[in-house]
């Protein structure tokens, strides 16, 4: 593996965690999966359980290649030509991934903050910051993100502790609970933790790791912070606007505090809501830009800045056209798509890798043993 700077596993903790949250700040999809009910918040529980069974081939991969990625344990295991096949591939799911990441912050900004501004001009402003982050490697994006989350972790208890002061969240809104059963709340768990695009993220960094001893612990943690914030902001959206309201709401946690109205004078704080955004806007763009430069420069390459530029100028176009509107791009994230395009990316292809390399292990292990014995 390329030197790619080292991070610490606070660092990958909060980039789980900040990056995972930015789509719950942003549309909450989960209000749309099964159950799609009262009954979503109980997902949280599940979805943190099935990201750790989604992990389990990608973690043993690591641990079987402890200084590749997934992008170079595909050209081990499966060969030259299979190998850069499935390294085009993920690099093309990460540009992919930060091009729909460049979108909804776009969407977001253009039609809920300024609408009369271009979305060009959310495009371009945010990818020249990120380009200059990915330039400066991993270390800094790391170092960023371990300054943004405290930021982000009290801007989010500040906006729910106002939601609450201001007498809008009504917990009846969560009963009955089970009202369809338990099955349509496994189901959603499961699809709600097939869009945790961040796990791949994680197998690409775990290389990079000063202290790998406890790596275990921080993958761990950072998708247990982000299933506790996950469930903080499910349950203020349920219990502001209520199940049926909430999934036909776009920007379901922002139009909550915009709702916030604390003794006549505390009101309109929607800044707290677009400064912690923008940040987990930044940071999940960032992370999967330089995600898709790095993955480049591992196909058989030197040095990953020469792509730093031609990604982005891919990603910005592609940014208009895999969602050219609101509608489209809220499709495109429905549980009827979203979870199982990136089920194929986090946990089939690594699980197929995973079962190739440990055959071929037994095989080694096997010729190994027959060599001794014939001595």
């Amino acid at each position: 593996m390329l030197d790619a700077g080292r991070i610490n596993l606070r660092q990958l903790c909060l980039l789980i965690f900040i990056s995972k949250n930015y789509l719950d700040l942003t549309y909450l999809l989960v209000l749309t999966y099964p159950p799609a009910n009262q009954d979503v918040w109980l997902i949280v529980p599940l979805h943190f359980l099935f990201n750790l069974i989604l992990m389990v081939p990608l973690y043993f991969l690591w641990l079987r290649f402890p200084q590749k990625t997934i992008v170079e344990c595909g050209q081990l295991i499966a060969g030259k030509a299979a190998g850069l096949a499935l390294g085009v591939l993920y690099i093309w799911y990460f540009i992919h991934q930060a091009a729909l990441a460049l979108s909804q912050f776009c969407e977001f900004l253009s039609t809920a903050i300024m609408p009369e501004t271009p979305f060009i001009f959310f495009a371009v402003s945010l990818m020249l910051v990120s380009a200059y982050a990915v330039w400066h490697g991993l270390e800094v994006i790391s170092r960023v993100a371990e300054l943004f989350a405290p930021m982000i972790i009290v801007s989010i208890l500040i906006a729910v502790l106002l939601v609450s002061l201001s007498g809008n969240i009504n917990l009846k809104a969560l009963f009955p609970m089970l009202e369809k059963g338990f099955l349509p709340v496994v189901y959603g768990g499961f699809l709600s933790s097939c869009k945790s695009i961040e796990l791949i993220g994680i197998a690409m960094l775990l290389p990079c790791l000063n202290r790998r001893k406890k790596a275990k612990a921080a993958i761990v943690c950072g998708l247990l912070l982000h299933s506790l914030f996950f469930l903080i902001i499910a349950l203020t959206v349920l219990g502001t606007f209520g199940a049926s309201e909430a999934k036909n709401t776009v920007y379901p946690f922002y139009d909550a505090i915009r709702l916030i109205s604390v003794g006549r004078f505390i009101e309109r704080v929607e800044i707290i809501y677009v400064m912690m955004w923008v940040l987990s806007a930044f940071i999940k763009v960032t992370l999967f830009y330089y995600l898709a430069v790095f993955g480049l420069s591992q196909l058989r390459l030197k040095d990953y800045k020469p792509f730093v530029l031609p990604v982005g100028t891919i990603i910005i176009p592609l940014s208009l056209l895999v969602a050219p509107n609101i509608v489209e791009l809220l499709e495109f994230t429905s549980y009827k798509i979203y979870p199982w395009y990136n089920l194929l990316f986090i946990f089939l292809i690594p699980a197929v890798l995973l079962v190739v390399a440990l055959i071929r292990k037994k095989e080694e292990d096997t010729q190994c043993g027959s060599a001794d014995l014939s001595r």
